[in-house]
């Protein structure tokens, strides 16, 4: 399977423009924040032409995470810290889970 880089494909979007925009927008692709708004463009078309692709910019990842992701992660893992002692309390106070001296 043929390879498809990154800078080949940025290079034949920008030649397709009118060549008073492709100075300008020619940071709009190269530039890291340019990669990573790129990047699902480029896999898309290496893709739709049957070609290999790159892996995924640094910081790309990251630019996926949705602002409400870490809160929700803290809230689940507080969740679970006051399910557990919650059931700690409930099964000694039954006297089901006391000492074994009794």
């Amino acid at each position: 399977m043929a390879h498809l880089t990154y800078a080949a494909w940025a290079s034949k979007k920008i030649r397709a423009m009118p060549k008073a925009e492709q100075q300008t927008r020619r940071g709009g692709y190269y530039s890291p924040t340019g990669r990573i708004n790129n990047y699902d463009n480029y896999r898309a078309d290496a893709k739709a032409e049957l070609y290999s692709f790159e892996k995924p910019p640094e910081g790309y990842w990251e630019s996926k995470e949705k602002p409400w992701h870490k809160p929700v992660g803290l809230m689940a893992g507080g969740a679970g810290v006051f399910i557990y002692f919650l059931f700690g309390i409930l099964i000694r106070s039954t006297g089901q889970g006391g000492s074994k001296n009794a």
